[in-house]
């Protein structure tokens, strides 16, 4: 078994607090906890991609978690580094100061390194020292309806951010990027999560968009970001054309978090996503569409196999003859 994770999940370090976590710090006067859930399947666990946090399988092939929270080993991230050891932090939110500096240089023509000085304004430097934060691990539901077992995993940091000041500001980023790199996910609660709370998380949930609202919906999404602005009426028009080749398909929205996907639902058996942002190809999910819809696309194309096709737009149109295909033999067995 390989043990840590490499992170088919990781992420850039966040540097700012995303938008819901800083409405919440900025709105809210109650106690901010961070934690997640997420789908992991029986195979991740077997590999070794959450041994960092003692996840394991039992010989019945029930998932084990630790008992106590668990502080990440230093090797498995650098959040985890600093969560142990702290880190030294230029302080660039405090003006600079004048001192002097001094530091040794090789002498090339002499015997032995010279001490260099020099004089000037600059930042301070703190020492951070290590929080050893531990993360609470505990499984919430296990599922083998699509014939591989899945675990509802919880993972959650006891400790609330109650201030409002600028380090708690930075306490609860260094939270939700610690649970980021180490569990893949991270979110923001206004009180200590129930498991039902976190259960309802982890699944997206997707809003049947009614015929007179589509237009009106894309376009109010499509505003949020100006990448996708221009492409709302592309999106429009595929949307409708999926609509012509199966006119019994029930369109969803992504709602929070996954605002910007759109699910067209052929049958049981076929739905196809698109999303609003161009450069994303379309997926076409052939069975479990709402758990695999949990996971990132990266994790989609390592990972379910035969149960997802990956389509790319192509400029000559073939996707959409690719995708008729699709419908139409899916549409006929519904």
């Amino acid at each position: 078994m390989k043990q840590g994770h490499r992170g088919l999940w990781r992420q850039r370090a966040l540097r700012v607090l995303p938008p819901a976590a800083m409405e919440a710090f900025e709105i809210s006067e109650r106690p901010l906890y961070s934690a997640a859930s997420k789908l992991v399947s029986e195979r991740q666990v077997r590999d070794g991609e959450y041994a960092h946090l003692g996840l394991s399988i039992a010989s019945g092939g029930e998932v084990r978690v630790p008992s106590d929270p668990i502080v990440p080993a230093s090797s498995s991230g650098s959040a985890a580094r600093w969560n142990r050891y702290g880190k030294i932090v230029v302080r660039k939110d405090l003006p600079k100061e004048e001192r002097t500096i001094r530091y040794r240089h090789p002498n090339l023509f002499g015997n032995g390194p010279a001490m260099i000085s020099r004089t000037g304004r600059f930042y301070r430097r703190s020492k951070v020292f290590g929080r050893g934060i531990g993360i609470q691990i505990r499984v919430l539901s296990t599922d083998e309806s699509s014939g591989e077992k899945y675990f509802l995993i919880a993972a959650s940091i006891a400790d609330p951010i109650a201030g409002r000041d600028s380090s708690s500001r930075r306490e609860l980023l260094f939270q939700q990027c610690l649970l980021q790199e180490q569990f893949g996910a991270a979110h923001v609660f206004l009180n200590d999560p129930t498991d039902d709370q976190l259960a309802e998380l982890c699944f997206v949930d997707w809003k049947l968009l009614p015929p007179e609202l589509r237009t009106l919906t894309i376009a109010r999404i499509a505003a949020e970001n100006r990448r996708s602005a221009a492409a709302a009426p592309k999106l429009v028009e595929r949307i409708e054309w999926m609509k012509r080749q199966a006119p019994d398909a029930q369109i969803l929205v992504g709602a929070d978090h996954f605002q910007g996907y759109f699910i067209t639902c052929v049958s049981e058996s076929c739905a196809i996503a698109e999303h609003i942002i161009p450069g994303n190809a379309v997926y076409v999910f052939y069975e479990d569409w709402r758990a695999l819809t949990c996971h990132t696309k990266t994790w989609i194309r390592e990972h379910a196999g035969s149960r997802v096709e990956r389509i790319e737009h192509d400029e000559k149109g073939r996707w959409r003859q690719r995708l008729a295909r699709i419908i139409a033999n899916h549409a006929s067995a519904h």
